[in-house]
């Protein structure tokens, strides 16, 4: 049978989709394959095809028991014969299955990597018929990848054996949605692929419309978020959240806003996942709230928004969360709603998954100086975080265990319930280095900063993503994202709060940092901005009663090119770009220009008297000054006397008296102020 004929007769497809036909070619060719692609290509109908036309039994390497029975499930009342090996079955029909697999009524078998790695189980494999071996989600075999996992590790050297015992080649698969190319390079090493042919491609989904928002608050946030998800016409949307807090927290406001929705973390018991999970997939809720626990195996075709409250931690995370939108072809949105602290909540969750090198030899110390009798009794997590001389958590002290793991120093099994961590073994002349712990943190870091710049980023959001994977890529822009649509159209014009924030910056020649310029622009008096005498400048407290607040505008007008950052050697400065600098000359001819006209006269009459207040409060400064014997800049600077000349209000005067001159000045030198303006009238 050809492939092609396969393909209608057991999955009811007439064409395959782009770049399925080669990847399949390969693998019954008999060659080692490394298949990038991403989520929504198809990945899986590329080992289930060729499984159903090559001799023997594919056995199927997954992370997770719910993406085996997803998948299995996905198949069920077909004629693809797939099933699962996993700990939550019986032992009678873990047996069952065992003797209808030797029996050949199964073409691909399930199995959890911990499985694969067992002397026992690798020596009932030497007697069944083995086609190949696919390793699904394979980023998970490499250490600088975003979900690392030791067990994954030793697929390899366990294939290796299994070779061995056989005396025979196995044909090896690994597949991934996102990886990089040093990534691509560990699973090659890790897993002993042979001469592999590699497939990377389809990173672009040109059917992804991706957009940032940046939220000054969590008033914004919750704004945005009920905005978006109120044009969901039909399908289904997944808001995913950093932390089970958050989920519960945004679940709340949805049900307050209307919104139906359902929730999924790692804290819910199974039953209460599998119902949830069963709500959404159904359609009977169209919403929901998660961590990224969250949809790895979930084939749902018409989610038509992936929305992140908050910063996700990685590219590779974002494209597979992302990923789940769209995949039945048709336009879906992919939005970020980020905030400035979301940055210090990543970097903390990171600092979680990393114990420090005390921590770590702490551990290794209690492990190596408990008596041999006692070096297999399970630890408590919990008493060991509140004994540990240094600051920890019992997550903490599990990444210490797993770390120790990881280089051979002991071997962790489950413990006798949540909380305990069962040693199966303990090596006392082992060392550990925590070079590799370092290594893996800089990484991460690494991946933390790289989706920060794509969030910030100003140019085209799909090309920025595709290179992260593909960085020879010749993609053009997709035209959808929002940089896109925001570049197609002109500039040809500002807002009074761009106009505000331009001549602020301008005017003080471009010398303080982003955060002076937004508490003058919010009219903050803080203690910065009076010695640095902001309050003095047109623009100050611009955004002060407006719905925009500066950091958001700042934030807009990065995006849009009115204003960079400059590269200081202590701190960025904000200037102006090119196209600020124009438009803030075009604007400010327009404002000017417009006071001709109908209002020529009234403006010419106001000018005239705040010529004259100016003057008359140049001359009050030298009779002061000369009372004092001071200098005139002493009294007040030829800015302030404008400043105040500009906005003096009869009817309040000292509202910008008090302003410009401070308090103590505004008491000692008000009244005669006032006294003077009164007189030019």
């Amino acid at each position: 049978m050809t492939p092609k004929a396969a393909l209608k007769q057991y999955f009811g497809y007439e064409e395959f989709r782009d770049g399925q036909a080669e990847i399949i070619s390969a693998v019954l060719d008999g060659r080692d394959v490394l298949a990038v692609r991403p989520t929504g290509s198809g990945k899986t109908l590329c080992f289930q095809l060729p499984a159903m036309l090559m001799k023997g039994v594919t056995f199927v390497v997954s992370p997770l028991i719910s993406l085996m029975q997803d998948q299995v499930d996905e198949v069920a009342g077909t004629e693809v014969l797939a099933t699962l090996l996993n700990s939550q079955i019986s032992t009678h029909e873990y047996a069952q299955r065992i003797r209808e697999i030797e029996q050949g009524k199964y073409k691909i078998v399930y199995l959890a990597p911990e499985r694969l790695t067992q002397d026992k189980f690798l020596f009932w494999l030497r007697k069944i018929p083995l086609s190949m071996v696919v390793v699904d989600e394979a980023h998970c075999v490499s250490q600088w990848g975003s979900d690392f996992r030791f067990s994954y590790a030793q697929i390899g050297h366990a294939l290796d054996r299994l070779a061995s015992i056989r005396k025979q080649k196995i044909q090896r698969m690994a597949l991934s949605a996102s990886v990089t190319g040093e990534v691509q390079t560990d699973i090659r090493n890790k897993l002993n692929l042979f001469h592999p042919q590699v497939y990377l491609g389809g990173f672009n989904r040109p059917n992804l419309r991706y957009r940032t928002v940046f939220c000054a608050s969590n008033e914004g946030r919750r704004h945005h978020l009920d905005r978006f998800l109120k044009r969901l016409s039909s399908g289904s949307a997944i808001v995913y959240c950093i932390s089970i807090k958050e989920v519960e927290r945004i679940r709340g406001i949805l049900l307050q806003l209307g919104h139906p929705v359902t929730i999924y973390h790692g804290r819910l018991s199974a039953k209460e996942r599998e119902a949830y999970q069963q709500q959404w997939m159904s359609g009977e809720v169209k919403i929901i709230v998660a961590t990224n626990a969250f949809g790895m195996g979930i084939n749902k075709p018409d989610v038509r928004m992936v929305v992140h409250v908050g910063y996700p931690s990685s590219p590779e995370d974002y494209v597979q969360e992302a990923g789940r939108a769209g995949r039945d072809g048709l336009n879906a949105d992919c939005i970020v709603l980020w905030a400035k602290q979301d940055t210090l909540i990543q970097n903390m969750l990171l600092d979680n998954r990393f114990p420090s090198q005390e921590l770590m030899a702490w551990a290794f110390a209690r492990l190596h100086n408990r008596p041999e009798e006692k070096r297999s009794m399970p630890v408590s997590l919990m008493d060991w975080a509140k004994h540990s001389p240094y600051e920890a958590t019992p997550s903490l002290i599990e990444q210490s265990l797993r770390f120790l793991e990881q280089q051979n120093v002991l071997s962790l099994k489950r413990g006798p319930r949540p909380g305990l961590m069962g040693i199966a073994s303990y090596n006392p002349e082992a060392q550990f280095d925590y070079g590799v712990v370092q290594t893996r943190y800089a990484k991460a870091d690494k991946r933390l900063r790289q989706i920060k710049q794509y969030i910030e980023a100003v140019e085209c959001r799909a090309v920025k993503l595709v290179k992260h994977f593909d960085s020879e890529t010749k993609m053009g822009i997709c035209g959808v994202c929002d940089n896109c649509i925001d570049s197609q159209g002109t500039v040809d014009g500002l807002s009074s709060l761009e106009m505000s924030a331009l001549h602020l910056v301008h005017s003080t020649k471009q010398r303080f940092g982003r955060a002076k310029i937004r508490m003058a622009l919010d009219g903050e008096l803080d203690p910065k901005v009076l010695a640095s005498k902001l309050h003095l400048y047109t623009g100050f407290g611009a955004c002060e009663n407006a719905a925009t607040k500066a950091s958001s505008l700042i934030q807009q007008m990065l995006g849009k090119k009115l204003l960079r950052l400059t590269v200081e050697p202590k701190y960025q400065a904000l200037a102006l770009t090119d196209l600020g600098y124009r438009l803030l000359r075009e604007n400010y001819a327009a404002v000017h220009a417009s006071k001709g006209g109908n209002g020529g006269d009234a403006t010419a009459k106001l000018e005239a008297r705040t010529n004259k207040s100016f003057q008359a409060l140049l001359n009050l400064r030298a009779e002061l000054a000369e009372g004092y014997g001071v200098s005139v800049d002493q009294i007040w600077s030829r800015k302030e006397a404008e400043i105040i000349a500009d906005g003096y209000d009869t009817e309040d005067p000292d509202e910008i008296i008090g302003k410009v001159l401070g308090a103590d000045r505004a008491v000692q030198f008000g009244f005669r102020i006032v006294v003077s303006l009164q007189a030019v009238g």
